[in-house]
């Protein structure tokens, strides 16, 4: 052969001959999870929606492409009511969520109210506390018959028979769904008055404004793109919450329980073609509101009023009402946490449930803790809840940050795509994505048999990857290129780079998207119930259990144990790993 022929082929051969650099194949297979963990079930709902009949898998042999789907599930399970229900139930939570966090947003970071540092740590305690949790100690609260609250109500006004409240009724589920997303709308309105200037604020109350107007005209018109789209984030939560609908509300027709219950009939089979039929409905109108979202939050820095070095937010002065607003924050302490606690702590202790008194200090005892300590089924799922937590926390956190690497500094085609994809699954509720992963991983079973497994759990979980990816992306945006450009320009490749520069800068990034998925999976009920079997079994469902069997001194010992280790947690993680990440 010629030396010119050989000069010529060399090329086809070294690009064929030569290996995907590692940085290359770190990028494809971000990509490839990505689309994974989100497309995956999107795809699946998809097309199980046009898949019957309604009590067929899209993939068996003896399923067919069809409507049918569509027309049971907008006419046989009054769809228009079960959207009724839902937007009211959503739009409820959503006001009380966002007034009670609003309100203490403001006191603690715009006024001079004393223990702000404390009031702003009291606030993000629930996050700790299951929304199953919460609505079990609400139970004990607000029972009608039985009820703490309602006793002693009745007690102090001389009232005879039940109630005055019911918390198994419509208003019960707003009640309780409002005050487990009051934390998140807490924490999303903190941050936004914390970054604003005060200069405006000022300017307004030097003319003569009082405080009223000078929230009502400059404040909250400052601040519109942050709470719209913290308004719309709480709504696209509150139309996916699962557990407080199905443990006060089983006979509403909220979007969550029409899903359960039809895949759960009572002596029939599963209704999978009608239950993605109606999921399409709620995820187009969840992807809208998605969409709203993202362009308020795109746009919010139009409304920027940080001046530079000079800026220093100033606190207003509330004079006579500074301790009238500390005993209302310390009435929210107690109804959002000191109470639920209290009373599940006490219901733990008794065999059969009963208000507290002195009376009944006899028959308190251990009985219940000593049989959940003693049964098998708590240390399994014990490990399991951990091995899920851990595990999406992981996938999610690193993959995030390679994704948002991706988007936010390649030049990789596509990437803007990438980027919807990456941030849109937020916009899928929790429960349609559970049926989704339910339908999936159900019919390829017979090739890989992972339904069933902790694996699916662990996959499920990780869906929640834009919650991680977002915050990633906001921090590779704060890093400079310099420390990129130098560490390549001295001979270190992209994946040196990654693993050396770009990794330890992004850390408290990742680790904040680290801990957010870890209590999203160890607290959350949804997909550990529709995804779950023996060998799988989380601790939410443990309580789930406990409540349906009745026993709810179980339940109450479940969920004691469940805000303990959430609160070791959270003290391993502040005192152990914090210190040794940069940044914080």
């Amino acid at each position: 052969m010629s030396q010119e022929a050989t000069t010529k082929k060399r090329p086809i051969l070294q690009r064929l001959s030569l290996p995907i650099s590692g940085d290359k194949l770190l990028m494809v297979l971000a990509v490839l999870t990505v689309t994974y963990l989100i497309g995956i079930p999107l795809l699946a709902d998809i097309f199980a929606a046009f898949r019957g009949p309604v009590d067929r898998l899209p993939f068996e042999e003896s399923a067919h492409f069809t409507l049918q789907n569509f027309v049971s599930a907008y006419k046989e399970r009054d769809s228009l009511a079960i959207m009724k229900d839902t937007a009211m139930f959503a739009g409820g939570a959503v006001a009380l969520a966002s007034v009670i966090g609003f309100t203490l947003a403001y006191l603690v970071e715009r006024t001079d109210i004393p223990f702000r540092n404390g009031i702003f740590v009291l606030a993000l305690v629930p996050i700790m506390m299951p929304p199953i949790v919460v609505a079990l100690a609400w139970i004990f609260l607000l029972g009608e018959n039985n009820g703490l609250l309602n006793v002693a109500i009745r007690g102090a006004l001389r009232l005879d028979g039940s109630g005055p409240f019911d918390i198994f009724t419509f208003y019960g589920m707003i009640w309780v769904q409002g005050l487990t997303m009051s934390s998140l709308g807490f924490l999303l309105l903190s941050a936004s008055l914390k970054s604003m200037d005060s200069s405006l604020e000022e300017a307004s109350s030097a003319s003569g404004a009082s405080t009223l107007n000078t929230l009502r005209r400059v404040t909250l018109p400052i601040l519109r793109p942050s709470v719209l789209s913290t308004l719309v984030l709480l709504f696209i939560l509150a139309i996916e919450a699962f557990d407080v609908p199905l443990v006060l509300g089983a006979r509403t027709k909220v979007f969550a329980n029409s899903v359960y219950f039809a895949l759960n009939p009572v002596g029939d089979f599963p209704r999978y073609g009608e239950v993605a039929a109606l999921s399409l409905s709620f995820l187009t109108f969840t992807y809208m509101l998605f969409f709203i979202y993202s362009h308020l939050t795109r746009q919010a820095n139009r409304f920027a009023t940080i001046t530079g070095k000079g800026y220093r937010p100033k606190r207003f002065a509330l004079g006579a009402w500074k301790y009238p607003a500390l005993v209302m924050v310390g009435l929210f302490g107690l109804v959002q946490f000191v109470f639920p606690l209290f009373i599940l702590l006490w219901a733990s202790l008794l065999d059969r449930f009963a208000p507290p008194a002195v009376d009944q200090l006899q028959f308190l005892s251990l009985t219940a803790y000593r049989e959940v300590f003693s049964d098998g089924a708590f240390y399994l799922a014990l490990k399991n809840t951990f091995i899920v937590a851990i595990g999406a926390a992981s996938i999610v956190a690193f993959f995030s940050a390679i994704v948002a690497w991706i988007v936010v500094r390649s030049k990789m085609r596509g990437k803007r795509l990438l980027d919807l994809l990456a941030s849109s699954s937020v916009a899928v509720p929790s429960v349609i994505a559970a049926v989704a992963f339910l339908i999936f991983y159900f019919t390829i079973s017979r090739w890989v048999p992972i339904y069933g497994t902790i694996w699916v759990l662990v996959l499920a979980y990780s869906f929640r990857f834009s919650l991680a990816y977002r915050i990633n992306s906001a921090g590779i945006v704060q890093l400079g290129k310099e420390l990129e450009e130098a560490s390549l320009a001295s001979g270190a490749s992209m994946l040196e780079t990654l693993r050396r520069v770009i990794m330890p800068l992004l850390a408290p990034s990742m680790f904040i998207g680290f801990i957010l998925i870890f209590f999203l999976a160890f607290r959350d009920f949804t997909m550990a119930l529709l995804l779950g079997s023996q060998d799988n079994k989380m601790l939410s469902v443990m309580v789930w259990n406990a409540l349906q069997s009745g026993d709810m001194g179980s339940a109450a010992a479940f969920s004691i144990l469940i805000v303990v280790i959430l609160g070791a947690a959270i003290a391993i993680l502040r005192g152990l790993v914090l210190p040794r990440i940069r940044g914080f």
